[in-house]
């Protein structure tokens, strides 16, 4: 069975095989269709442009006509307005007013038809034409009197017949005004005929065109053609009304209202709401690109046929050498590499001829290569130590190598055409199907397994190459699958003995609560093992962090020195580092840590490749010389600093205050009559009485200075950076006046509480500048102590020293207050 079943074929579509006279003959029609639809086109598109233009000269033609019309009415318009001027003052005189209308001169009688003049009850005053006077009724009902009435401005009447002459007339009525009121109406008769000199003077229009003209409402005002029919008829075709109404000139084309296609051109007179459409028979327009559009289609046909008999003499003249080299070219094809053609023609058919030679010629020469280059690969494979074969798609041997015969015991050519199930048997076929699968799909397939062999059970590694169409570009099927198999037995062993070796190395830091690193310098990768997470307080997991990373982890108090000793190391200059660090735990708090290391492996350029090494926990043993630290250092009954404390702070001081030049001061000072209050109170009384004065000198200097008690009552404090004597004198002051507040302690009986008022002495020595010498300051506060007490206690003493030496010069000694007496309150 086959690991990758082919999938039924489609039936193929087969067209009929066409001959090189057939395709030329082809290729000539396709050549000439084109050109021939090139020509249809071109006319098409000249018949439409010509069609364009036409519309273009019919607006142009309405827009003129529209104009003229505009000139004629406009002029009207002014006669009227003139005559409504003139007559309004005379109106109630006929006579006058029939004066007026005789006196109009023969160029404006030739404009207009009749003139007439009415009252605003419609009643006739005069008229231009006496005949129509007395036959003039009432036109207090017509519509467009009782609109000119309404609107007092000028109107425009539908067209009628004249019941005088039978002609169609148009009439212009006016108001006339005297004093802002409407005293009559001035109507002007315009014969339509008259419009036809207007819009055509010339006569231009072609045969079968037709001029119009349509009021707002669509009614018809004007027609050139049987215009006794169409005269004062509305139009009753909605899509042509609404062309008329637009106010910018354009053009259509479509069937005119008396059912004759038409083109039309169409503009709006401005004088009056009226338009002007200038239309032409469609065919008439037509006809010219017709005649134009047979004539190319006559003439590409023509093209065409001779052009395809030119092809066909060509085809013959080029197909019988072709033929040949199609025979010659089958001949090499077969597999007779030494054929060669003797075809002559013209110098395209010799070129053909001789690159077909040269490529038999070529293909010769491969052949040849090849038949060496698998005898080469042969030799090659076959002193590989690995089994090196290659599949078809049906998964069947086509090359294999001489080690199957040295491994299987199988020679070789024994496996060719053999499939891989015949050969490894069907259960270890069916284990390598997803292994094939991923190959066949184009990827490079790379697994382990073991493999019964002549030496016995091995393991070996199985390389599946697929090998493509295209191979250059890795495109297109696979056809082939490239297998080399390769024993891996010793190395399996290897592995196997080092995960062996890791496992007891893991063990063992375990047990020691050793954290390993091993950091990649080059790739800036430091791997942790899971007990470095342990440390951390996290959950065991070994880790892969950067530098950068780490360094996060580390306080920022520590950081400058552990990178200096790494860099050291990193240098050459240590052979191995070690520094004790900060971690910062999963919880937010910190873990000492003790982290030592070397460089394990240099380039040939003598840097540092990789360092490895260990962090151990210091936490407990921290937090232990913390304790005896403190347990050293500090007083056990108040916690402040002890003498050994106050001695190594007194040096500090000593130097920061000669390198720096501020002021330094020490005070010493005791409880005045203490020994009375542990005789009269015992000693656990005189225990709360040193814990309170303690706090209140807490209470009384700044958090930068110092407060010690040396032994008993007596107690030290240092100030730096004070304001020299001054301002010695009111921290001691503040000293003393804080001492005599109650102290309330606890009896020791159990009676209750117990108030005691205290006081305390002070001695001040204060340096500012010459030789210091810390010890020597102390005994002068020491000697400032005794004489306040010699003054007579609770008060405080100051010794303003300019030099301090061993010996102790009472001249430098003065008073706070005067001298005698108590420091004030």
């Amino acid at each position: 069975m086959s690991a990758n079943p082919r999938l039924p074929s489609l039936p193929r579509l087969r067209l009929p095989r066409l001959g090189i006279r057939a395709r030329l003959l082809l290729l000539m029609a396709a050549m000439g269709l084109p050109f021939l639809i090139y020509l249809i086109t071109s006319v098409a598109l000249t018949f439409d442009a010509e069609r364009d233009h036409a519309r273009r000269e019919l607006r142009d033609a309405a827009q003129l006509a529209a104009a003229r019309v505009d000139d004629q009415l406009s002029s009207l318009t002014l006669l009227v307005n003139t005559l409504g001027h003139s007559l309004g003052p005379v109106l109630d005189n006929p006579q006058r007013v029939d004066a007026l209308l005789r006196g109009l001169g023969p160029e404006v009688l030739q404009e207009v038809y009749n003139v007439t003049v009415w009252r605003p009850d419609g009643s006739n005053v005069a008229s231009l034409l006496p005949a129509v006077r007395k036959n003039m009724p009432s036109i207090a009902s017509k519509g467009y009197f009782q609109e000119i009435l309404r609107t007092r401005r000028m109107v425009v009447a539908a067209p009628v017949a004249s019941s005088a002459s039978g002609e169609y007339i148009m009439g212009f009525g006016t108001p006339i005004m005297r004093d802002g009121q409407l005293v009559g109406v001035i109507g002007v008769s315009l014969q339509l005929s008259r419009l036809q000199q207007v819009l055509d003077p010339q006569r231009s229009l072609p045969e079968g065109g037709v001029i119009t003209v349509f009021d707002a409402e669509g009614t018809v005002v004007w027609r050139s053609l049987d215009a006794a029919r169409w005269i004062g008829q509305r139009l009753k075709v909605p899509r042509i009304v609404a062309k008329l109404q637009q106010s910018t000139p354009g053009a259509s084309e479509e069937p005119s209202f008396d059912g004759v296609p038409r083109l039309f051109g169409h503009a709006a007179i401005k004088t009056v709401p009226w338009s002007v459409v200038i239309g032409v028979p469609t065919e008439q327009a037509a006809a010219p690109s017709k005649a134009r559009l047979q004539q190319s289609l006559v003439f590409g046909t023509v093209m065409l046929v001779i052009g395809l008999l030119l092809a066909l003499w060509a085809s013959e003249h080029i197909a019988r050498p072709l033929h040949q080299l199609g025979k010659d070219a089958e001949q090499v094809g077969q597999g007779d590499l030494a054929h060669r053609n003797r075809v002559r023609g013209p110098p395209e058919i010799n070129r053909l001829a001789r690159t077909l030679n040269e490529m038999a010629g070529a293909l010769q020469q491969r052949a040849t290569a090849l038949t060496a280059s698998k005898a080469l690969l042969r030799k090659v494979t076959d002193h590989v130590p690995a089994l090196v074969s290659l599949l078809d798609r049906d998964e069947r041997f086509r090359f294999a190598n001489l080690a199957y015969c040295d491994w299987l015991g199988t020679e070789p050519a024994a496996l060719l055409g053999r499939s891989l199930s015949d050969v490894y048997g069907l259960e270890l076929y069916a284990a390598l199907q997803p292994h094939l699968h991923a190959a066949w799909s184009g990827q490079r397939t790379v697994y382990e397994h073991p493999m019964t062999t002549l030496a016995g059970e091995r393991w070996v590694q199985v390389n599946l190459v697929p090998c493509h169409t295209h191979e250059a570009t890795q495109q297109g099927p696979v056809t082939e699958l490239c297998v080399m198999i390769l024993d891996v037995t010793e190395r399996r062993a290897a592995q196997e003995r080092l995960v062996r070796s890791e496992e007891r190395l893991n063990l063992a830091l375990e047990g020691s609560s050793l954290a390993l690193f091993d950091w990649d310098v080059p790739g800036q990768r430091i791997y942790h093992s899971a007990q470095g997470a342990v440390l951390r307080g996290a959950a065991p997991m070994e880790e892969v962090l950067p530098p950068e990373t780490w360094r996060t982890m580390v306080h920022p108090d520590d950081v400058e020195a552990a990178s200096a000793a790494v860099v050291l190391t990193l240098k050459g200059q240590t052979e191995s580092f070690a520094a004790e660090l900060r971690v910062r735990t999963v919880s937010g708090g910190w873990v000492w840590v003790r982290r030592t290391g070397r460089v394990v492996e240099r380039d040939a350029q003598g840097r540092a490749v990789r360092v490895a090494g260990t962090d151990v926990d210091l936490t407990q043993r921290k937090a232990t010389e913390t304790r005896l630290r403190q347990l050293a250092e500090t007083d056990s009954l108040t916690g402040l600093p002890n003498r050994t404390l106050f001695t190594d702070r007194l040096q500090q001081a000593t130097r920061r205050a000669a390198r720096t030049g501020q002021p330094l001061a020490v005070l010493f000072l005791d409880i005045d009559h203490f020994k009375q209050v542990n005789d009269r109170f015992g000693h656990e009384a005189g225990d709360q009485l040193l814990k309170a004065f303690a706090q209140r000198l807490q209470a009384g200097i700044r958090s930068s200075d110092t407060v010690a008690r040396l032994a008993g009552d007596e107690f030290t404090v240092i100030l730096e950076q004070t304001h020299a004597s001054d301002g010695v004198r009111l921290i001691a002051q503040a000293l003393v006046a804080a001492a005599r507040a109650p102290v309330a302690l606890s009896h020791p009986a159990g009676d209750g509480a117990i108030e005691l008022h205290i006081t305390t002495s002070v001695g001040a020595a204060v340096w500012t500048a010459g030789p210091l010498d810390g010890m020597a300051l102390l005994r002068r506060a020491d000697a400032a102590l005794y004489e306040a007490k010699r003054q007579g206690r609770d008060r405080c003493w100051v010794v303003d020293a300019q030099v301090v030496v061993d010996a102790v010069e009472t001249t430098a000694v003065t008073p706070v207050a005067a001298p005698g007496t108590a420091c004030p309150a």
